[in-house]
């Protein structure tokens, strides 16, 4: 029986031999100096471009960093920065902007940097403007003193009920703005959603600012009342809850204006499309 295993274990040794003998050995040839003058300057020129790549890009975010920055201080106003990158900014003349709700949701952007409290940063330059009418039916007293993620559901809940004497007040608001925008040649018009046109939501943009600057009316702007965006609530919360026209810059603006030159072009779009 001895014998029998020692031969087993003989023959499996022999063939484990065999196999290995017969695997491939890889073969790696060395450069001759000839080749190794023409392949260093490629290689040099590479790690230079990324270097280049990596400054700009950090410049970018200075330069990002910088308008948030600016904007939280006060020192740069949403709307005057939205003015300044085009000349068709206008609101009609019922509008009242807020300024300091147009900063907190100027800053409550897509994230694209972290402060050095870990504290997210993302800005998009936003101007918001009431129209100084309230919804008629929309309890405000709802939401409490202190809004909280159950006051706010009842208060979202509380808006899609709206009555039709509601809803004819929102359509006379909303078509008198469609209106002034058209006349001021703007392409504007009601949301087109799956089942028809909104009746509480319409846009607007000048084809000069096309993909650049747009504009939205809401019937009501539930954003400014949402306890996850703790920042407009506090400074929006003297909002009507009404009509409210946003302008705001699009991600194309802001790649135009930020973007460097020496950065590749197919960066990926949670990059591209965030300040």
């Amino acid at each position: 029986m001895k014998c029998k295993v020692l031969f087993f274990i003989v023959v499996l040794l022999f063939i484990q031999s065999i196999v290995k003998a017969q695997e491939p050995v890889a073969m790696v040839a060395k450069l001759t100096e000839s080749e190794l003058s023409a392949v260093l300057p490629i290689l040099k020129a590479e790690v230079a471009g990324i270097t280049k790549a990596v400054d700009a890009f950090a410049s970018e975010m200075d330069r990002k960093r910088q308008l948030y920055l600016d904007i939280k201080s006060g020192k740069t106003d949403p709307l005057e920065w939205l003015k300044q990158h085009s000349k068709h900014i206008l609101v009609p003349p019922e509008a009242k902007y807020e300024p300091a709700c147009s900063r907190a949701v100027s800053l409550g952007g897509i994230i694209y940097d972290q402060g050095p409290d870990k504290t997210p940063l993302g800005v998009v330059p936003t101007a918001i403007f009431t129209l100084g009418k309230e919804i008629r039916s929309v309890n405000k007293q709802i939401l409490g003193e202190t809004i909280t993620q159950e006051s706010f559901e009842r208060f979202w809940e509380s808006t899609n009920i709206l009555n039709d004497q509601d809803y004819a007040d929102i359509k006379i608001i909303l078509d008198r703005a469609i209106g002034f925008y058209k006349k001021n040649g703007f392409v504007s018009n009601y949301v087109t959603l799956e089942d028809g046109p909104s009746s509480t939501e319409a846009r607007f943009y000048h084809p000069e600012d096309e993909g650049y600057i747009s504009g939205n009316i809401y019937h009501l702007d539930l954003m400014l009342y949402n306890p996850n965006h703790p920042e407009n609530v506090k400074q929006c919360r003297q909002h009507p809850v009404g009509p409210t026209i946003e302008i705001k810059a699009e991600y194309k603006l802001i790649d135009k204006l930020f973007s460097s030159p020496d950065l590749p072009k197919s960066r990926d779009e949670n990059t591209t499309k965030s300040l």
